[in-house]
C-alpha cells in the first residue's frame, strides 16, 4: 500500500443469513482493537470466544439472525398480501435469488435489524442493491427487537397469511425451502418480537452503494470475486419514503 508492504486482515462472511451475527463479531474486534489488543489477538480472541458461545446452543436450534431474517420477510409478506394475496407467488428469498421479492421488472429487497436504533445494513455483492434492467429496486428496513411473548412470531405471521386466504402450498414450500416445515415448530418459535419501524427506501442513482455500475465497464475488476459491505441508512434519507410513497410503490411492484 502506497510502496510499503503491509500486512491486513480481512473477514468475510459468506452466508447472508449470518449478516447480524457476523455484525457483532466484527464489532467485538473492533471493541477489543480499542482495547489495546493486538490485532491477530483481537481477532482470533472474537472468534473462539463466539465459537464457545454458539457451541453451547443446541444443535437443532434454530439461530435467532436466521428467525429474525424471517420474521422481517413475513412482514413485508403480510404488508404486500394485505394489498393482494397473490403476492406470495412474488416472494423469491428462500429460492436464494439476489432480491427477496420479484414481480414482473420490479424487485424488493428486505434487511431486518435486530435493534430499534440500527440503521446500518449489511450487504452482500454487487447485486443486491442492483435494481432489474429497466426495473425498480426497493429496500425495505425491519426493526424488530426481542421480547417475551411479542406480536411478531413465526407462527401468528404464517397463520395470519394462511387467514388471509394466501396460496397454502406456496406459502409452505417457500417456508420448507428455508428449513421451516412446521411453522408451529418450537425451534422456529422460541424469539417472538416487537416491531419497532419500518421504512421503505427508493434505491436509485446517488443511494449509498456498490454495484456493477460503480466499475467501469460496468464489470468487477479482473480477480474480484465477492465486495461485502455495510451502508448507514442515515446517508440514504433523502430516498426514504413517506407512507404515502411507501403504499405508491407496493401498487406498483403489485400492479
Amino acid at each position: 500500500m502506497e510502496g510499503t508492504s503491509t500486512a491486513f486482515i480481512d473477514l468475510t462472511c459468506i452466508d447472508r443469513r449470518l449478516e447480524s451475527v457476523f455484525t457483532e463479531l466484527a464489532s467485538e474486534v473492533l471493541k477489543r482493537l480499542k482495547a489495546g489488543n493486538s490485532p491477530s489477538n483481537a481477532v482470533t480472541g472474537g472468534i473462539r470466544d463466539f465459537r464457545a458461545l454458539l457451541s453451547q446452543a443446541h444443535p437443532d436450534e434454530v439461530s435467532d439472525e436466521i428467525i429474525a431474517g424471517l420474521i422481517g420477510e413475513l412482514v413485508v409478506l403480510s404488508r404486500l398480501c394485505a394489498r393482494d394475496i397473490s403476492a406470495v407467488h412474488a416472494w423469491t428469498g428462500p429460492d436464494s435469488e439476489r432480491h427477496d421479492f420479484r414481480h414482473a421488472r420490479h424487485a424488493i429487497e428486505v434487511k431486518t435489524s435486530l435493534r430499534a436504533d440500527r440503521r446500518v445494513i449489511s450487504i452482500h455483492g454487487v447485486e443486491q442493491l442492483s435494481a432489474p434492467t429497466d426495473g425498480t429496486l426497493v429496500l425495505f428496513h425491519v426493526r424488530i427487537e426481542r421480547t417475551a411473548d411479542g406480536e411478531l412470531s413465526v407462527r401468528r405471521l404464517v397463520d395470519q397469511l394462511l387467514g388471509l386466504g394466501v396460496h397454502e402450498s406456496t406459502l409452505r414450500t417457500r417456508l420448507g425451502e428455508l428449513g421451516c416445515h412446521d411453522h408451529h415448530a418450537k425451534e422456529w418459535n422460541r424469539r417472538s418480537f416487537n416491531l419497532e419501524g419500518m421504512y421503505a427506501y427508493n434505491v436509485g442513482a446517488g443511494f449509498p452503494a456498490i454495484t456493477r455500475h460503480s466499475f467501469a465497464l460496468g464489470e468487477l475488476p479482473s480477480g474480484l470475486l465477492n465486495i461485502a459491505y455495510d451502508v448507514d441508512l442515515q446517508f440514504a434519507s433523502a430516498f426514504k419514503l413517506d407512507e404515502e410513497g411507501t403504499r405508491a410503490v407496493i401498487e406498483r411492484f403489485l400492479a
